[in-house]
This record gives structure tokens, sequence and C-alpha cells, in this order.
């Protein structure tokens, strides 16, 4: 409770090459490390880089499709290409982000001794993001459906 750790992590051996310390907070097992290798930074800020390419993508393509609503003309099919391409991109940046978190805590628990308790991490993927982006893309279905409507009612006499 507080600021004391609900468990105690003992290492068996000794730390991995420059790692100074590590200690586990909560029971959830968050493990923080004090190191300068930049190889162990590098790996833990993987997740963080893949998730900020995804959301500035993800910004660019909203930009466009309100560029395209500001203009008057939304159902097009850039529009409907940018929906599905945007629908993609969340559901993109919402399984390989914790992926890239899941193989850079492996790698950083390989750097360290066998641990009493064991820590193994796993992915944590956001359940919500995924609903959501498979939303966007029922949505881009539901847009391509309309413009063929629209097409077949301009062709007909």
């Amino acid at each position: 409770m507080g600021s004391e750790p609900q468990f105690e992590v003992a290492f068996n051996g000794t730390p991995g090459e420059r790692i100074g310390t590590a200690h586990v907070e909560e029971a959830e097992g968050t493990l923080f490390l004090e190191t300068d290798s930049l190889f162990v930074i590098a790996i833990a800020n993987a997740a963080k880089l893949i998730f900020a390419i995804g959301l500035a993508y993800v910004f660019y393509l909203m930009r466009g499709i309100l560029e395209s609503i500001d203009e008057g003309d939304p159902f097009t099919f850039e529009t409907r290409q940018r929906i599905r391409r945007l629908g993609y991109a969340v559901l993109a940046v919402s399984l390989l982000g914790p992926g890239a978190q899941w193989l850079a805590a492996m790698e950083i628990l390989n750097q360290l001794p066998k641990t009493v308790p064991e820590l193994m991490p796993g992915p944590t993927y956001n359940s919500e993001v995924i609903l959501v982006s498979l939303l966007i893309l029922l949505l881009a279905h539901v847009w391509s459906y309309g413009l063929d409507l629209e097409r077949e009612r301009e062709l007909t006499v």
C-alpha cells in the first residue's frame, strides 16, 4: 500500500550489462529500470515511435476527409479510400503498438537474470480501439455501397 511495493522481486545472479537498478511496483508488475544502454532505451521507445507515426498518418487522413467535406463533395472515391485507410491505420496502430511493447519488454527482460517470481510481460491490446477501427472499416464499406448506389442512380434514364 502507498509507496511500498506490494511484492518483492529477487534476482538470481547479477543484472545484465549496463543496468544499474531494477524494481517492481504494484501487483501488475510494472518494472522500472535504470540504465544507460542506448539499445535498451531504443527498444523501450519503439512502441511510442510506432504510435506517433501512426497518429500522424491518422491525422493526415482525417485532414483529407475534412477538406473534401469542406469543399462540399464528400462522396467521392478518394474519400472512400481515405476512410478505409483510416480504419486500417487505426487497426494497425492498435495491434502493432502493444506488440512492439511486448517485444521490447521481452528483450529488456532477457537482459536481466532469472527473477523470482518470474516476470512475463503480455501484450496489452486495447479492445475499444480495435472495435473503433472495425467500425471505421464498416463505415467505409457503407460509404462504398452508397457511392455505388449514387453511380447507378446517375446512370438511370
